[in-house]
């Protein structure tokens, strides 16, 4: 898995390189290959085969999303009308207001 994470790297690397020539096509495939090997790295092998683009970002956003922890108490939250907060302190916050 650390090869998807080195992947990443020389793809940016190589993205900031493409920038600086102002080879604006190249960086912007080189960015999103960049952030497609990232997923790769964080969410591990495919359940199925090999990762199609659409599916790893959505797995992606998935794992993101349950495992993020409110901005509060550190639990993992839900998200109520855009704040990172879990369900407990949302309670208490609008029972206070």
């Amino acid at each position: 898995m650390d090869s998807f994470k080195i992947k990443a790297i020389e793809r940016l690397e190589t993205a900031k390189w493409c920038m600086d020539k102002d080879f604006t096509s190249s960086c912007v495939s080189n960015l999103y290959f960049a952030y497609f090997n990232f997923f790769q790295y964080v969410i591990g092998e495919s359940p199925k085969g090999r990762w199609k683009h659409i599916g790893i970002a959505k797995a992606f956003v998935y794992k993101a999303y349950r495992e993020s922890l409110c901005s509060e108490c550190n639990e993992p939250f839900k998200s109520k009308e855009g704040e990172v907060i879990c369900d407990e302190c949302f309670l208490q916050k609008t029972s206070e207001d």
